[in-house]
Parts: structure tokens; sequence; C-alpha cells
């Protein structure tokens, strides 16, 4: 049985309605791991999950999945692997609406959120949870000014259309 604790966070994150945010899994003293199977669940309201990618070192044998609320990944490898302290997936979501959403680890199904060495003996770690903030929509502007010729002393009068702006100077 091991003695590393492996610490597994994702951050706090803000973002736009419509933008895909990359959702870093970061884990310190990630050695000599034979299998680890993760659940992290999100607001499906506001966040929709829209793919991932993994660090080289455990993209064989590598599950991840969408599920309801949750997102869960699992793998194993026949030899252990050692990444140290890395990020281990990026986790992509597309921001629906305004709101927030916690990313918080299931913490409470037994055999959720655990790493295991080769012999299969689970090596004790931490979870951090994180959350993103979406807002609306930065101001766009969807009408230009038009150019205008003026004598000079003349006044020139310019109007400009944009949306999510309640002024604009």
């Amino acid at each position: 049985s091991s003695t590393q604790t492996i610490t597994a966070s994702v951050g706090n994150f803000t973002a736009c309605v419509n933008e895909t945010i990359t959702v870093p899994v970061e884990v310190t003293n990630f050695n000599d791991v034979s299998a680890f199977s993760l659940t992290l669940a999100y607001d499906t309201t506001v966040l929709m999950f829209s793919g991932f990618s993994a660090n080289t070192a455990v993209q064989n044998s590598l599950i991840v999945n969408g599920i309801g609320n949750e997102v869960r990944a699992s793998w194993f490898a026949i030899n252990p692997v050692s990444i140290g302290n890395a990020t281990l997936l990026n986790l992509q979501f597309t921001a629906r609406v305004t709101g927030q959403s916690s990313l918080s680890w299931d913490l409470a199904t037994q055999g959720a959120n655990e790493f295991a060495d080769f012999n299969g003996d689970v090596i004790l770690a931490n979870f951090i949870n994180g959350s993103i903030d979406v807002n609306a929509a930065p101001p766009a502007i969807t009408q230009q000014p038009v150019s205008q010729t003026v004598l000079e002393g003349s006044t020139a009068n310019f109007s400009v259309t944009a949306t999510g702006a309640t002024a604009y100077q």
C-alpha cells in the first residue's frame, strides 16, 4: 500500500455565454498509479460537457463520458504510470446561459473518485472542487458608423448599433 497522497483539483473560471472553457484537472504526487476513476458533477443548465484531451501518459485505455450532470473518467494500465505534478485531463465545457456552476467531485459514492496502485490498493487522495461563472456575451457592434464628409466647423453625427450594450461612447 502506498504512503503518498495524490491531490486532484479543478480551478475557478469565468466565461461568456457560448464560449468553450477548458478546465484542467491538475494532479500532484501522481506516482506509480495503475488505475483511476474520477467523477465531476456540474450544472447542466449552465454548462454542457463538450470534450476532453488527456495527458499522453494516460491516453491508452482512458474512457471519458458525460453522463447526466457528471463527467466520468476511468483508466487503467498494466504498468504503473508516474507523471508527478501535471495536468491529467483537460475537460471542455460550453457555457449555455448566464449563471454559476460548481465543479464538484463526487465523494459520496464509493469508488467514484479514487486512484489505485499496481496491486489495486487505493492511494490516499484529496479532491479540490472548482466553479465556472458564466457572464452574458460581451457587447458587439452590429452596424458600424457610416463615413461622412462635412465642412470644417460643421457638426457630424454618427450612429452605431450594438448588442449587449446599454450605453457606449
